[in-house]
């Protein structure tokens, strides 16, 4: 609530915050305008980044040293003003106040760059921190890292997994950050990413690990067996050599995501694809759209065979 905000303030206090949130409501207003050109809202974020530091270069020091106003500037500033603006203007007693960066840690966590080597031996703070941003573990010394902390910025920031050190990270761990996001997957140690059976169970997961999977296991007949299975196709595990079977390409037509398309697109020997493919085109030219994904699942030769045929360009 507003009122609350204000209650703990002098007036003082309260005309310069009001001042603050007036730039940053005036800028976030205009900015979200979609009719804005691109070079317009350069030149809005520019001249928002100038008001911002000329309104904080002004105020008295004296602001600074005070726990609950720097706390509500940081709190009303713009998501798209860079914590760093206010950070140079705090006070050295403020950045050594244990109580005031737990307040404020996780309203910026960039702020643990800036507090002092006995403040970053709190755990409490880097707890928040890594709460807000996991990411923010790269600046954590290898000496206070543990299982918590790290479990706190994957869960936080599952892709944070690149930052810390290979020795730390366990299959439960990564098997974490996957389920989270996907792309976690290329954050990995390599001992993990060319994994068989680590990247089936990651598949398992999250099907979207498929995507971003390491050739050759990308493309192997039991991963895409197993993510194809997964996707809602039934039956291929008792059919016989299906990777040669052109009916089964009749799934291409069928509804369903584009990743899958391009599971089968991969799956099938390149010579029934290509043969089905002329088939298909020459039935309705418009279908080459789906052989199109060919390029995204190492088989660019099979549509460029095709557009040849047909004389598409």
């Amino acid at each position: 609530m507003q009122h609350d905000l204000f209650k703990k303030l002098t007036e003082n206090e309260k005309t310069k915050l009001k001042d603050w949130i007036q730039i940053q409501t005036e800028f976030d207003f205009t900015y979200r305008n979609k009719n804005i050109e691109k070079k317009r809202k350069k030149e809005l974020i520019e001249n928002f980044y100038t008001d911002s530091d000329d309104f904080l270069g002004n105020l008295p020091s004296k602001l600074f040293q005070s726990d609950y106003f720097v706390k509500c500037l940081i709190e009303q500033k713009s998501k798209k003003l860079k914590a760093e603006s206010i950070l140079k203007y705090i006070s050295k007693e403020l950045l050594a106040s244990d109580a005031f960066l737990e307040s404020v840690i996780s309203l910026c966590p960039e702020l643990i760059k800036s507090i002092g080597s006995e403040q970053k031996k709190n755990i409490r703070i880097w707890e928040l921190a890594l709460n807000a941003d996991g990411r923010i573990i790269q600046y954590l010394s290898k000496e206070l890292i543990d299982e918590k902390l790290i479990s706190i910025a994957v869960n936080s920031s599952p892709r944070s997994i690149r930052f810390i050190p290979t020795d730390l990270v366990k299959r439960d761990l990564c098997l974490k950050a996957i389920e989270k996001d996907a792309k976690s997957y290329l954050d990995l140690p390599e001992t993990f990413q060319n994994n068989f059976d680590f990247c089936k169970v990651a598949c398992n997961r999250n099907l979207n690990v498929w995507d971003h999977l390491n050739e050759p296991l990308k493309y192997d007949k039991h991963i895409l067996e197993f993510c194809l299975t997964k996707s809602g196709i039934e039956g291929i595990y008792h059919a016989k050599d299906l990777h040669k079977n052109s009916d089964f390409l009749g799934h291409l037509f069928l509804a369903g995501e584009i990743q899958r398309k391009r599971m089968i697109l991969a799956y099938i020997d390149n010579e029934v694809l290509y043969n089905y493919g002329v088939a298909m085109i020459s039935a309705d030219s418009r279908n080459i759209a789906v052989f199109k994904q060919c390029s995204f699942v190492g088989k660019k030769s099979i549509i460029d065979r095709l557009k040849a045929k047909f004389n598409i360009i």
